[in-house]
């Protein structure tokens, strides 16, 4: 059985990407100009969960016959979805946080809420660094566990439990891969940024085809075990 190599995906990523690469920049542009409409910018930023992942995917299947179609699936319920599954592991996050908070020797969060802080700035802010830091964490191994969770529902329609469950499973069974994938992600990124920004116009969309080459090849070889 060919083993699943990260550089290899993101090879096959830039080939399919190079064949419509104008698809990328023209869906940011959409999605900035669109954002910035009031109200339904906000409404629409939404969306962003489930376009990115469905753009990637819509490039590594059908390659040249690609379209922005792709990107916006026509089913209402898969927006609805990948959303749900979003909040559902921002509050499990979230819930760490305050439980850290509750078993230590100072719990704020309950008191700063409530507007009944007792405490100088200075114990404040040495209170919050290590909360923050929890979040920070708990939130970088949530992003790691659920980076399949959008392309379950995307491609296979999956509910939301089963698509969290087949996202950490597959993500817990190649966390090598998809952390080294993330690493190269980041730095692509970097790169991006440093092309005086304008570099993310085609960094960005290549990432997100190139996660979509990932999902899709693990669950190859997930399917041929």
């Amino acid at each position: 059985m060919q083993k699943v190599s990260v550089f290899d995906i993101w090879g096959a990523a830039w080939d399919r990407f190079n064949k419509k690469w104008y698809l990328g920049p023209l869906l940011i542009l959409l999605n900035t100009i669109v954002s910035l409409i009031p109200v339904i910018g906000l409404l629409y930023m939404l969306l962003l969960p489930t376009i990115y992942p469905a753009y990637g995917l819509g490039i590594w299947k059908n390659q040249e016959n690609s379209s922005l179609k792709d990107a916006f699936p026509s089913n209402v319920f898969i927006y609805i979805k990948v959303l749900l599954g979003i909040a559902i592991v921002f509050l499990i996050t979230l819930a760490y946080v305050f439980i850290a908070d509750r078993i230590s020797s100072t719990p704020i969060l309950l008191e700063l809420i409530e507007g009944n802080l007792s405490y100088t700035l200075e114990e404040l802010l040495i209170s919050l660094i290590p909360l923050i830091f929890i979040f920070l964490l708990s939130q970088a191994v949530a992003i790691i566990l659920t980076f399949f969770y959008p392309y379950f529902v995307i491609d296979k329609n999956a509910e939301v439990f089963s698509a969290l469950r087949d996202s950490v499973n597959l993500a817990v069974k190649n966390l090598g891969k998809v952390i080294l994938f993330s690493i190269i992600a980041f730095l692509v990124n970097l790169l991006g940024i440093l092309m005086v920004g304008l570099g993310l116009l085609l960094t960005l969309p290549l990432t997100h085809v190139a996660a979509a080459g990932l999902y899709a090849s693990l669950l190859e070889k997930e399917y041929a075990t």
